[in-house]
């Protein structure tokens, strides 16, 4: 195996294999469906943490105060199979979804629902191909993301939010109740962030191929650190 570009290529019998999917040569496996739901009591949950190969992961809220609900779902290409578990650790919630083989084409999704009133002490994101969604009653203290290659979107309450990507756009919608530090870092991708209820904003942010356009006006509210890179795209704040 070799790494170009932070792209991990291996060949096998004259199939080349990119992170983990076959794009040339080789069989392509056969199409495999998936459609499980695990329910765990979120009473004591206070962080999350989620290790998925190749699925779309989106955070979402319902209005039950008593469950994380975990639905992992639709079809892949594979020479393999899937591994999915979930391991409830209180306080720790740990849910893998972890590819076993090589896939040529992936369609799969994990859904994680939580209370609507909870707030996590952390909640940490790690992708290899796949995006990356949470939603605008989502909740936590502290918020990881990291991707390899998958659009990363946020619209969750947080104090600290990390991203990391190898390829792909990050957006951050950020509804401050607090003051907040974000670090967003993409090796090829454009970062937009927006800002509610923030005043004053402590920035730092590069791009070598791109523009970088701070276009917050100052208003009441709470206070902002913020730190942006990205080698190709737009770093923009608003």
């Amino acid at each position: 195996m070799i790494n170009i570009n932070g792209k991990n290529i291996s060949f096998k019998g004259g199939t080349t294999i990119v992170n983990g999917r076959i794009i040339g040569g080789g069989e392509l496996g056969k199409t495999k469906k998936f459609d499980e739901t695990k329910i765990e009591k979120a009473r004591n949950i206070k962080e999350i943490f989620v290790d998925s190969d190749i699925s779309y992961v989106k955070f979402s809220v319902s209005d039950s105060s008593k469950e994380v609900k975990i639905h992992f779902y639709g079809d892949v290409v594979t020479d393999g199979d899937i591994d999915f578990k979930v391991y409830n650790l209180e306080p720790e919630l740990r849910i893998v979804s972890k590819l076993v083989g090589s896939s040529f084409r992936s369609n799969l999704n994990l859904d994680i629902t939580v209370p609507r009133k909870m707030l996590f002490k952390k909640i940490s994101i790690k992708t290899i191909s796949g995006g990356i969604y949470l939603t605008k009653e989502v909740s936590a203290k502290s918020i990881k993301v990291e991707s390899k290659s998958g659009s990363l979107e946020n619209y969750a309450k947080f104090s600290k939010y990390y991203v990391d990507t190898m390829s792909g756009a990050i957006n951050i919608v950020a509804y401050a109740d607090n003051d907040i530090s974000i670090v967003a870092s993409s090796m090829s991708g454009s970062i937009s962030i927006e800002l509610n209820n923030i005043g004053d904003v402590m920035l730092s942010a590069s791009s070598m191929s791109g523009r970088v356009r701070n276009s917050h006006k100052g208003q009441r509210g709470y206070s902002a650190d913020i730190d942006a890179s990205t080698m190709s795209g737009n770093v923009m704040i608003s």
